[in-house]
């Protein structure tokens, strides 16, 4: 950092210059290394295989969200809205409450298979859905609750095949029984 100031005279005319020189490699190189680190974290955030979203506040404000957190509720623009207003179709489905539930307690809340009903696609039928998710408080510095970490994985093609599976075995069960020795 440079600082150049002049320097009068009695008369107040200039007679030289004062050149206040500070030295801050260490600081800039230190500011290079954070924000190469937070990129690097915004990458593998963005690139991460499960769907992530960063939600803040008692309105649950979505701060961050991931590409696959995007796929799941249909590429819709949420970016700094309430969960309530974002994603609408949620409603009577009991998320909203578990993030309230979360928020107000500090406690974390894991879900297996929940099923959800998403409206993915503005022109089509809301679709039935599957996941797995974590609900984490997230604190600031002061120890205070101030947002939600939502982390998940959509587990619908999984859930669908062994639901088919329990179906197949139902039915080669009951042709079994009804088979003579």
């Amino acid at each position: 950092d440079l600082d150049y100031s002049p320097l009068l005279n009695d008369a107040g005319h200039p007679a030289g210059v004062l050149a206040i020189v500070k030295e801050t490699t260490g600081k800039v190189l230190a500011q290079r290394r954070i924000g190469e680190e937070q990129e690097r974290l915004r990458q593998m955030f963005e690139q991460a295989p499960g769907f992530i979203a960063m939600l803040r506040g008692p309105e649950h404000v979505f701060e961050m969200t991931n590409a696959a957190y995007m796929q799941l509720i249909g590429h819709r623009d949420i970016q700094g809205l309430p969960i309530r207003q974002a994603l609408p179709d949620l409603a009577g489905q009991g998320f909203y409450e578990l993030l309230d539930r979360v928020y107000a307690s500090g406690e974390s809340y894991v879900g297996h298979g929940l099923p959800a009903v998403l409206q993915r696609h503005p022109d089509r039928a809301p679709e039935h859905r599957y996941v797995d998710f974590l609900f984490h408080p997230v604190r600031d510095a002061g120890g205070a609750i101030s947002g939600i970490f939502v982390q998940g994985l959509d587990v619908t093609e999984r859930t669908r095949a062994e639901q088919r599976r329990r179906a197949s075995d139902e039915l080669f069960r009951s042709f079994a029984e009804a088979m003579p020795n």
